[in-house]
């Protein structure tokens, strides 16, 4: 159950995805604004090694308490990459323990804030244990039994912003075919999503509930709540009734970042899941993506083809439908995620050929 939010309380905001849901540009937004929000008594704790986001805290939670060893060394290995210095800390896979300590040592000394509200965002703690779910309830556990000294004098409000399941698996795949190359088509790449609960809201949102049961969840639809005519930093403390921590003086000074993590058209996106054309060196394929990215806009604006696009064919909406569809999330006060691509045509089958002339020299075919 959703309680009401008290301006007056101390409070550890703990952000927790889920991903595509403009987590790097809300980051952004937190981080250019560190000190500005903190004059305001709002701390966006401090992140090591310069990072906008406390990503390290997903893989020094999975470390403590994986119980694979490769996955340990695999958290292990993660979780260095974030010491300033690589000598800093002395450890190897056999002995991680004085890694692991440092960086909780870290997560504490972060946390000692006079601010009435402090701010965590990791997007991948949504999808800790996303494989197993008997590793979600120890990983949860753990960071519970961690964070009990640091909510003596705070309440915890864990915030999840969820789009409609249809929506994030086709940004999510645009995504890995924009930075990774990936050319899988989207039947496949749901076919992998069924093994995990990663768009099961309803149990991750219970397991999050059992573990926490003190705390307040709050959670909001992407395309209702955070997509909005609001700037994106100002929507995230509106939604949690924290904007008046904010003086106009304050409100006048913060910075906006764009957006960033702009989506490939989908024109574009269905030309390099369809050609297949060959990734090479990946410098040279992002800097192509760029281009075909912005050349394909302006082709179809010549050619009057600017409404909204799919790749989600009818046969992978309506198996979306009958794998999520029924996972209401009444009991956590949303009716119903909104589904902007119900609104969206299906690329053709058949590219136009000004678009094809123009992509196929840029990606050598």
């Amino acid at each position: 159950m959703i309680k009401a939010t008290n301006n007056d309380d101390r409070a550890l905001i703990l952000h927790i995805g889920q991903t595509k849901t403009a987590t790097t540009s809300l980051q952004h937004f937190l981080t250019e604004n560190r000190n500005v929000l903190r004059e305001s008594g709002i701390d966006f704790v401090d992140a090591p090694a310069f990072q906008i986001s406390h990503r390290y805290l997903f893989h020094l939670i999975n470390a403590e308490v994986c119980q694979r060893q490769a996955q340990r060394h695999h958290h292990c290995d993660r979780l260095s990459k974030f010491l300033t210095d690589p000598n800093l800390v002395q450890w190897d896979h056999e002995n991680p323990e004085a890694l692991i300590e440092y960086f909780w040592k870290f997560f504490y000394e972060s946390l000692q804030s006079t601010c009435n509200i402090m701010i965590i965002s990791e997007e991948l703690l949504w999808h800790i244990g996303e494989f197993e779910t008997h590793q979600r309830t120890r990983a949860l556990t753990c960071l519970r039994d961690k964070l009990q000294p640091i909510l003596e004098d705070r309440r915890l409000i864990i915030t999840a912003v969820l789009r409609h399941q249809r929506e994030w698996l086709e940004s999510w795949h645009n995504q890995m075919v924009k930075d990774q190359g990936n050319q899988q088509a989207l039947a496949v790449f749901l076919n992998k999503q069924e093994g995990s609960d990663s768009l099961r809201f309803r149990q991750i949102l219970n397991d999050w509930t059992i573990v926490f049961p003190n705390a307040t969840l709050k959670v909001i639809d992407f395309r209702g709540g955070i997509v909005s005519a609001y700037p994106l930093g100002i929507m995230f403390f509106r939604s949690f009734g924290f904007l008046d921590h904010l003086t106009k003086d304050t409100l006048q000074n913060l910075i906006h970042p764009k957006s960033l993590q702009e989506s490939i058209h989908p024109f574009l996106h269905a030309y390099l899941i369809r050609r297949k054309p060959l990734i090479g060196e990946m410098t040279y394929y992002k800097k192509a993506i760029r281009k075909a990215n912005a050349m394909t806009k302006l082709i179809l604006e010549e050619i009057d083809l600017t409404k909204s696009y799919t790749l989600l064919t009818p046969e992978i909406q309506d198996r979306c439908i009958k794998l999520y569809d029924s996972d209401t999330l009444e009991s956590f006060g949303l009716s119903q995620l909104h589904n902007s691509g119900s609104d969206k045509i299906q690329v053709p089958k058949k590219l136009p050929k000004r678009i094809l002339e123009l992509l196929n020299p840029i990606f050598k075919l």
